[in-house]
């Protein structure tokens, strides 16, 4: 399980025999003290829908049982799988604790247990153990485990005898900890030490003032586990000890409290050129080759793994001197780098008493590989630590915080220095404290471990299962195993046929299984208990001490070789051979051709030289021809052992292989990758046990099953080792599920990417091996590639587009892409679906001030406010795209209609075009109310209401005109919940004029901005009709590429360069200038090719050239269909006047003479604006913390491709314009891919003018540029204003004649305002000057 999430809270609830309880009444109460009471199922599970590590407190109530009661969450243990556990007896019986569990226990009196340090159940050479010096022993029990023994007494042990006891022995070498037994089974035992293992919630709590009050002492401290000590009772460890820490579980800050046990371990049983390796089918199930040769690609030096990898094999230890361990790395340093035994506390691994099974799992997961000789270990190139475990669990706390890296920080003479660099990985093939719960010491640990490990990626732990045929869940028989930090291995193996993949049935199962490995087929009875007969059963070929041999041998090398002299039939003790030279009694030989299943070997009995015999030790089970080869060796390895115990290191040796491949994953991802990559072998067994179910817990006969996902015998499926060091390598996650064209508008380009992101040290390349068929396409090709990163955590992305463009409404189109990832083998399939739609179409309504301020002067000349409104509102007429329609309404003290229901859809603009030329006719004749007041939120009302009943339209927006604040209700305050389509604001003025908090509070509400013209001039004359074209695109979702002034002369030509990239596929191009009939326009691409108003009458479609009041514009399909097909690239927009429409407009008295000479000295002044329908899309915002000056504004662009962000290629500059007209520039910053955010000031009152531009690349590497406008403003008592009802503010005049007069005058004011320009002042500010006179 990994740590990254905990799963919901859950009780479980069992006796002290593990038996389930059905139907307990479990209640949490939460800290408001509301409670949900939940009983148990026939599992003993009660389930809630809570975090576990929420503060509440839990009770469990079962009949005929003593209740329990804790508290949990809030800095309590929690266990990453939810579940807490309760174990209930009946009233009276005692209890110790492992961490916040009571377990209730039937006393042993007359017994204790007693540790032999000497690790060897057999007495000494002079005939003892040590365990004579107990003077009151009956009996003695021992177990599997040859370090722990229980000795029945003549009489029961009270706490006294138990430490006279320990006294006696406290000076026999070969005896430990003495203490009163908790648990005694068949299986083994666990017993007191004098010592509790104390944690504490905060560092308010004095340890030692603590312990004190309890006749306890402190002796350590763990500084590697949150304020964690070890408390010791001079009483000693009898049963009286177990007050003690009921008292000191009940003492306000104690996190937990716990015995320090002393608990029996529980072993679970028992393409290289490597002499055996042909007979190590696990190699082949789980694809190690493969392994080995993803690694060899990488790196041939690693092929097998890498020296920088180190497993520990915490077991009975290491023979360091067997020939798959006494060989030398590829960096030429000694493979075993490190012994010790914790029993001994001694540098080395020489006990020979508890067997071969450190050395099997040794060979297992690390064995040398490609050394000619016996088996090859899954990573044979990595550095191996042999560890013998013994001693309390407080010593099994310290031997993992040490293996880590960690300060163990022990007092234990001899215990070894703190480790530079921890190991990488940890295999235990055991099981510690069976039956009972994780002690909260353990879980610490584990955490600790897999948090720090590693220099912090987290030491990665794997436990085997065990082979007792145990529901884990139900008896927490493996509890190491199980939990969250540690990964649990069962069994798998292969039927009778030789190739299907099953359970093995001795596997212990449950919830709680990682993953499965290959093992042994079965148990037998009698010796062998395994035996390697193919088909009928598989036994392990693995390494055995050299020094003390075990199991069924098999010779490793061909030392000596002969053949037979007469056949053998199945059941022979012996072979008649050629020549026995070579065979000694307790060697191994072996029998066939060791690259064929039906070789077998056998431990030499006898040799009789002069006969041509050899004897072994029990019968072949198959015969063999005459002249069947025989090979002779020393007896170093074994084809018998098996079970969960090589399960695990065999798992361990793949991570070590995904370590050598990337030693930049933490230890949860190794986990997520071995489960990723898993496999669901036996998918259709329907065993109500093992049985398989998907993500949703569904088995395959219910509806709606999604197929395997977890098995409760495999876990998430048999390891793949190829798979998994090949994804350990190269982490590829498929991003995109399918590639849909959803209501493509026709004519559109849309682009969609297969998306992969990856997490590799190394370059790779995906390649399309199946490409879609038109009408999609490879806009940038069929592969690929990445460089790699240092950084193994650092995502790359890698994208294969596939691009349509829109056909004929209501077309359908289908196919699929097959993309594969050439350094990993896998492949991807996806789906592509299509539909194309009209062209997306929207509905604007206009709503429009005409109060009694709209007849005041604009600053455009002459023209009044509602001029300016009349001939930028009618360029936004002319400009809205054919199929959209256009409503008005307006407002002063109340709201009217104007033009509703809205009209429209619109045709393209012609003269002939009558709903068009209606709309251009209410702007043109709308007057304002002299004596109007401002109502906006009326006008808001209606024009939302006027919206709503509209249909047949892709979106709908408003768009509000306005020159002043509210002054009468209905106030936008008063209906900003009713507007619920895009809102828009466009103003007139300066900010303390309008005082825009409520328009711009509903605008961003809606998903639109506000935007402020501030004072207009001469040559600002189309600010207003600007700002209504960037708004109209906002609506329609096109982009604004330029938008620059011009000054066309007359009799030349002047260009306006202008970019679009193959992201485009409508382009307008307008001019807004007084006198659009003088002007000749025409575009040329690219290429140089002429596109003018005769070429685009002969395209027809969404192509013309329209001349209108204040504008003349291009719209444009692309590609131009000219030349080669115009489109991405540097334009130009070519303007000129000829001399004769001058004179043409002199005669229809159009122009005066003296503008005519105006328009020949300075030429005609306009403003150029270039919009693109595009997928390449730009969009801004404003951010402000205030209102009033001396606030700061944050400024964010996005852009985006093809919905893609588009990052590491563009550039964003805000050129800003502060209230006096002073600019500056402002390069925002790349916060996250594609989006980029600035912040600035804004000290003085006024309105400030953000202009967004963007330049880049596109995916294709053509240019790109947009541009975007924003406003912010603040002004005195900004954050404090609240509209009121009042009058209609008008415009302050100054008085006096001679103001007056230059108002009248425009020449005097244009000199006045040369001369002011001279000395840096302006006119705007000496009005403002008087006007605060």
């Amino acid at each position: 399980m990994s740590a990254t999430a905990f799963r919901p809270l859950s009780a479980q609830v069992t006796t002290p025999d593990g038996s389930p309880v059905a139907g307990a009444a479990v209640t949490r109460t939460a800290p408001d003290r509301t409670t949900l009471t939940v009983e148990t199922d026939a599992r003993g599970i009660a389930r809630f829908d809570a975090d576990p590590r929420e503060a509440a407190s839990l009770t469990a109530i079962a009949k005929g049982l003593a209740p329990d009661a804790r508290e949990i969450g809030d800095g309590y243990p929690v266990r990453p799988d939810g579940v807490e556990q309760f174990v209930l007896a009946p009233a009276g019986w005692p209890a110790y604790y492992r961490g916040r569990v009571r377990v209730p226990f039937r006393p042993v009196p007359d017994a204790v247990g007693v540790r032999l340090v000497g690790g060897a159940a057999p007495k000494d050479d002079a005939g003892y153990d040590g365990l004579d010096a107990i003077g009151d022993a009956r009996d003695v029990i021992r177990f599997g485990d040859p370090t722990v023994a229980v000795v029945r007494l003549a009489a029961p042990a009270g706490g006294d005898t138990v430490r006279d006891i320990g006294r006696e022995v406290a000076d026999v070498d070969r005896l430990g900890e003495v203490g009163a037994v908790v648990e005694l089974t068949d299986r083994g035992a666990a017993f007191l030490t004098d010592e509790l293992v104390v944690s504490l919630l905060t560092d308010d709590v004095d340890p030692v003032a603590l312990a004190a009050r309890h006749g306890l002492e402190v002796v350590k401290r763990f500084e590697a586990l949150p304020r964690t000590y070890v408390l010791r009772s001079p009483a000693g460890a009898g049963y009286d000890l177990l007050d003690i820490l009921a008292a000191v579980v009940a003492e306000p800050g104690v996190r937990y409290a716990e015995p320090n046990l002393v608990v029996t371990v529980e072993d679970d049983a028992v393409t290289p050129n490597d002499f055996l390796f042909p007979q190590q089918w696990d190699h082949g199930v789980i694809g190690t080759p493969d392994a080995w040769q993803v690694l060899q690609d990488l790196d041939p030096a690693h092929t097998f793994g890498s020296p920088d990898v180190t497993i520990a094999v915490v077991d009975s230890g290491v023979d360091d001197g067997h020939p798959g361990m006494a060989v030398t790395l590829s960096d030429g340093t000694a493979k075993v780098s490190r012994l010790f035994d914790f029993a001994r506390m001694a540098a080395d691994n020489d006990n020979t008493a508890d067997g071969d099974h450190g050395t099997n799992c040794a060979g297992t997961a690390a064995g040398a590989v490609n050394n000619a000789e016996g088996t090859a270990g899954v990573a044979g190139n990595c550095h191996v630590f042999g560890i013998r475990r013994s001693g309390p669990e407080t010593r099994y706390a310290e031997m993992y915080l040490w293996l880590a890296g960690l300060d163990a920080n022990s007092s234990t003479a001899g215990f070894p220095a703190q480790l530079a660099t921890g190991v990488d990985v940890i295999t235990n093939s055991f099981g510690f404290s069976i039956g009972m719960p994780i002690s909260a010491l353990m879980q610490d640990t584990f955490d600790a471990v897999t948090d720090d490990g590693r220099g912090g990626l987290g030491t990665a732990l794997f436990f085997s299962a065990g082979n007792n045929i145990r529901d884990l869940d139900a008896t927490s028989d493996r509890p190491w195993s199980m939990y969250g930090r540690c990964f649990g291995v069962a069994a798998s193996t292969l039927d009778t046929d030789g190739v299907t993949e099953i359970h093995a049935g001795y596997s212990n199962f449950g919830s709680t299984i990682d993953f499965a490995a290959p093992s042994h087929t079965r148990f037998r009875s009698p010796d062998p208990a395994i035996r390697h007969d193919p088909n009928t059963e598989f036994g392990i070929f693995s390494s055995t001490r050299a020094d003390a041999p075990e199991g069924t041998a098999i010779a490793g090398s061909a030392d000596a070789t002969t053949t037979l002299s007469a056949a053998s039939a199945a059941g022979a003790t012996s072979l008649s051979v050629a020549s026995t030279a070579g065979a000694t009694v307790g060697g191994a030989l072996l029998v066939g051709n060791v690259a064929t299943r039906a070789a077998r070997g056998r431990t030499i009995t006898a040799v009789d030289a002069g006969a041509g015999t050899v004897s072994f030790d029990f019968p072949l089970t198959t015969g063999f021809a005459s002249g069947t080869a025989v090979a002779f060796a020393p007896r170093r390895y074994r084809s018998d052992f098996g079970g969960t115990s090589h399960a695990t290191p065999l798992t361990a040796g793949v991570a070590a292989l995904m370590l050598s491949a990337n030693p930049q994953l933490r230890w949860d991802q190794v986990g997520q990758i071995l489960r990723d990559t898993a496999v669901k072998i036996d998918p259709t067994q329907t065993d109500p046990v093992g049985r398989w179910t998907d993500v949703n817990g569904l088995v395959s006969s219910d509806p709606g099953y999604a197929g395997p996902s977890f098995s409760r015998w495999f876990g998430a499926g048999r390891i793949d080792a190829g798979a998994a060091v090949s994804r350990a390598a190269c982490t590829i996650d498929l991003v995109t599920d399918e590639l849909a064209f959803t209501d493509i508008p026709e004519g559109e380009e849309a682009w969609r990417a297969v998306r992969f992101d990856v997490h590799s040290l190394y370059a790779s390349t995906f390649t399309v091996t199946g490409a879609p068929a038109a009408p999609f396409g490879l806009p940038l090709g069929a592969t690929e590639s990445l460089t790699g990163t240092a950084d193994y955590q650092t995502v790359q992305e890698a994208y294969l587009w596939v691009n349509f463009v829109g056909t004929t409404a209501g077309a359908t189109a289908a196919g699929s892409i097959t993309v594969r990832h050439d350094q990993t083998g896998q492949e991807w399939t996806l789906q592509i679906a299509a539909n194309t739609v009209p062209p997306t179409s929207a509905c604007v309504m206009l709503v429009l001030d005409r109060s009694g301020s709209m007849d005041a002067a604009s600053g455009v000349g002459t023209a009044k406010r509602i001029d300016v409104l009349h001939y930028s509102a009618g360029i936004l007429a002319e400009a809205v795209h054919e199929g959209d329609g256009v409503g008005i309404v307006g407002f002063d003290d109340d709201s009217f209609p104007v033009l509703v229901p809205p009209v429209g859809p619109l045709l393209a603009p012609t003269i002939f075009d009558t709903t068009r030329g209606d709309v251009r006719s209410k702007i043109s004749s709308y007057a304002v109310n002299l004596n109007g007041a401002t109502s906006i939120g009326d006008g808001l009302e209606l024009g939302q209401n006027e919206l709503n009943p509209v249909g047949g339209y892709d979106t709908k927006a408003t768009i509000v005109f306005t020159d002043g604040y509210e002054n009468r209700n209905a106030f936008i305050a008063d209906v900003s919940g009713s507007i619920t389509d895009r809102t828009y604001a466009v103003a007139l003025g300066r900010a303390e004029n309008i005082k825009p908090a409520a328009l711009t509070a509903v605008t961003k509400g809606t998903g639109g901005y506000c935007v402020l013209t501030d004072d207009l001039d001469a040559d600002s004359r189309y600010k207003l009709a600007k700002y209504f074209l960037q708004v109209l695109a906002g609506v329609k979702n096109d982009q604004i590429v330029v938008d620059p002034p011009v000054k066309i002369p007359v009799g030349s030509d002047v260009d306006v360069p202008f970019v679009l990239a193959e992201t485009d596929f409508v382009a307008d191009v307008f001019l807004l200038t007084q006198h659009p009939e003088l002007v000749d326009m025409t575009l040329i691409t690219p290429d140089g090719d002429v596109i003018d108003p005769a070429f685009m009458a002969g395209l027809g479609g969404r192509n013309y050239v329209r001349v209108a009041d204040d504008v003349v514009y291009y719209r444009l399909t692309l590609p131009a269909p000219i030349g080669a097909g115009a489109r991405s690239g540097t334009w130009l927009a070519r303007f000129t006047i000829d001399k004769r429409h001058l004179k043409a407009a002199v005669g229809k008295e159009q122009l005066t003479a003296e503008e005519v000479r105006e328009i020949a000295r300075r030429g005609l002044p306009g403003t150029v604006l270039v919009h693109a329908s595009s997928s390449l899309r730009m969009r801004v915002d404003t951010e402000q913390d205030s209102l009033e000056p001396g606030a700061k504004a944050r400024l964010v662009a996005w852009l985006t491709e093809y919905d893609v962000p588009v990052s590491g290629r563009a550039q964003v500059r805000a050129t800003v314009t502060e209230p006096s007209g002073a600019q500056y520039d402002v390069d925002l910053t790349e916060s996250a891919p594609g989006e980029f955010v600035e912040a600035i000031g804004l000290g003085a009152p006024g309105v400030y003018t953000v202009l967004f531009r963007a330049e880049g690349k596109t995916f294709r590497g053509t240019p790109f540029t947009r541009e975007e406008v924003r406003t912010l403003s603040v002004w005195r008592g900004g954050d404090e204003y609240k509209p009121t009802e009042g009058e209609e503010p008008g415009r302050k005049r100054i008085p006096g004649r001679w103001w007056k007069a230059i108002e009248r005058d425009p020449k005097l004011l244009e000199l006045l305002t040369k001369r002011l320009a001279e000395d840096g002042l302006s006119v705007k500010e000496l009005e403002r000057e008087f006007e605060r006179v």
